[in-house]
């Protein structure tokens, strides 16, 4: 058992509670939930494939079914656009498998959401143990960070999972000085999520700087380290900026401000109408730990309260006030360097998150910043006093001889995180299973309009595209945002008339090929309500249907739908067209 100013135990025991493990132990315990997420995740393809999707892969994994089958989605811009923003390592990721005909969101269910998320697992622990000398401590707070790192907003197999695993291996390549694994950490973070190079290496800057002159580190392999590490980050920088400003122009402050998505209610909403909470709390604040149940001020209280929690016990460790209660714990204390480190990668996040609101729509969200580094020190700082009191936990069990009860304490961390990241993975699925298996076997090119929620699951449940999807509708850049804020205030003007003239214009120019609407004259109500908050140019649609007028779409049902089910209708939009002059 490691005591407080002992070395590192070397001892190459087998996982027992109060004892330090080996590395192989140490890392399967980290990982160890996500065993139990894979096997769910199998059982949940087995049962609903392929009407099965996790809410954010239908953003970056349905439009990479383009690797194993390149005639799906032709010209279209939806999918140019994620395809485009799609970082080039996270498309490499999937190759092997779509090279050999896999589907790529069945990849994604079937292995990247528990092997990113192990990942991420055993990236903290890593991490940690550098800074900490438990193993067995360590890999417990390696189990346990995805709940802190934001659980499936995070651990879901995406690019944004890499945001922490980034920050925690180019991190640890730089404190141990190795140049060449810092600057791979750093080029590759580039091509998975960018931002947080950027947060990695401010945090290195930060940890090289000292007090008086010349004010920063001269040891010439860590500044060695540090260029190194910085070239390769710029140098992948250039080429993603290269490939982001081939989309067109973002956003400048004024026009965001005066884009309804932004504003509260809206798709993204950016701007709050409390503005002291929304600069705090809300999706873009500096506060990550922001709990969206609780409502204002109640959440800004207890985030404020958390993040209380981290400077207090940072400062504890820095002053050396934790060693008693660790050595109480039977732990080895928590070194300074740890708090240090800790308080780099905090700062780091802070100075860049207030650069991006200085420069907003500029510089990516803010939040992409500021929260995957304010959550990093979080778990660095917090999570080994948890993981302490679990081990004593467990050393109490065993000394009154339920070794059995110990090992299940050890290991309960693990199957929390399996238990709550499957049961808040956002898993979605289709009622309407017809709907999607008649679009199957439609040509490859089809184009299928509408305004129903449902249009945002026809990529990924039947691979054909989407003229406008309320998903779908992300204003990374204006262009794009305007091409489908423009096609959604067309389909709802053709939509909701009593002739079908207007539709068949629309049809006509627009090349859609198919309409799929919700069968509830109330669901569509409350759709068209929804898309108004992002596209005010909806507002004439809602009113038609509010004074009682009777869409043209609704009496053609038997004469043009081609497929239904209890909620949805899909309608072959050359026979609506073909009604033209009909009432």
């Amino acid at each position: 058992m490691n005591t407080s100013g002992a070395k590192r135990d070397r001892s190459w025991r087998r996982l027992s509670p109060g004892e330090d493990c080996t590395p192989l132990s140490a890392a399967l315990l980290a990982m160890s939930g996500w065993a139990l997420v894979w096997v769910a995740m199998a059982i949940a393809a087995a049962y609903h494939w392929p009407l099965i999707v996790q809410d954010d892969a239908r953003h970056f994994v349905v439009w990479l079914r383009q690797q194993a089958e390149p005639s799906l989605f032709p010209g279209d811009a939806i999918a140019d656009q994620f395809r485009a923003l799609t970082p080039w390592g996270y498309e490499w990721l999937y190759r092997p498998f779509t090279l050999a005909g896999a589907d790529a969101l069945l990849v994604h269910l079937l292995f990247m959401i528990a092997a990113l998320g192990a990942l991420l697992s055993v990236s903290v622990h890593l991490l940690t143990y550098e800074l900490w000398p438990s193993r067995l401590g360590a890999a417990l707070v390696g189990a346990t960070a995805p709940l802190v790192l934001g659980g499936p907003m995070v651990a879901v197999g995406l690019p944004k999972t890499f945001g922490v695993i980034i920050i925690a291996l180019s991190l640890l390549a730089f404190l141990r000085r190795r140049p060449l694994l810092t600057a791979t950490a750093l080029f590759v973070g580039t091509g998975l999520y960018p931002a947080t190079v950027a947060v990695s290496g401010l945090a290195m800057a930060l940890l090289c700087l000292r007090p008086g002159f010349p004010f920063v580190a001269t040891d010439r392999r860590t500044l060695v380290t540090l260029a190194v590490g910085g070239i390769a980050a710029l140098v992948g920088g250039f080429f993603f900026m290269r490939e982001l400003a081939a989309l067109g122009p973002t956003f400048s402050l004024e026009q965001a401000r005066q884009a309804a998505i932004f504003t509260p209610g809206g798709r993204l909403a950016f701007f709050e109408e409390n503005g002291a909470l929304g600069l705090w709390c809300n999706r873009n604040g500096y506060a990550t730990f922001c709990f969206r149940i609780l409502a204002p001020p109640w959440r800004g209280i207890v985030a404020g309260l958390a993040l209380a929690l981290l400077f207090g016990l940072s400062w504890q460790v820095v002053a050396g006030r934790s060693a008693g209660l660790m050595r109480r714990l039977g732990m080895p204390a928590v070194p300074r360097r740890l708090a240090v480190v800790a308080l780099a990668i905090l700062a780091s996040g802070v100075i860049l998150h207030s650069l991006a609101y200085l420069v907003l729509f500029r510089l990516h969200e803010p939040s992409r910043y500021g929260h995957n580094a304010i959550r990093t020190a979080f778990v660095l700082v917090v999570l080994p006093f948890a993981a302490a009191l679990v081990v004593a936990g467990a050393q109490r069990l065993k000394r009154h001889g339920w070794e059995k009860a110990a090992g299940v304490l050890v290991l309960a961390p693990g199957l929390v995180v399996a238990v709550v990241m499957v049961a808040t993975s956002w898993m979605l699925f289709s009622a309407s299973p017809s709907v999607h298996a008649y679009l199957r076997q439609t040509p490859k090119d089809t184009l299928v309009g509408g305004l129903s929620r449902e249009l945002d699951l026809v990529p990924a449940f039947s691979s054909r595209s989407v003229y406008a999807a309320h998903e779908l509708m992300i204003p990374y850049k204006k262009t794009y945002h305007d091409l489908l804020y423009d096609r959604v205030a067309a389909t709802a003007r053709a939509m909701y008339q009593t002739s079908p003239d207007a539709f068949a214009a629309f049809a006509h120019d627009s090349g859609v090929d198919y309409l799929l609407v919700d069968r509830d004259d109330k669901r569509q109500r409350d759709r068209l309500r929804r898309w108004r908050a992002s596209v005010p140019a909806v507002a004439p649609a809602l009113d038609f249907l509010e004074a009682g007028n009777v869409p043209f779409f609704k009496p053609l049902e038997a004469r043009c739908a081609v497929a239904s089910s209890e909620r949805h209708l899909l309608f072959d939009a050359a026979c609506l067209a073909a009604r033209t002059g009909e009432r």
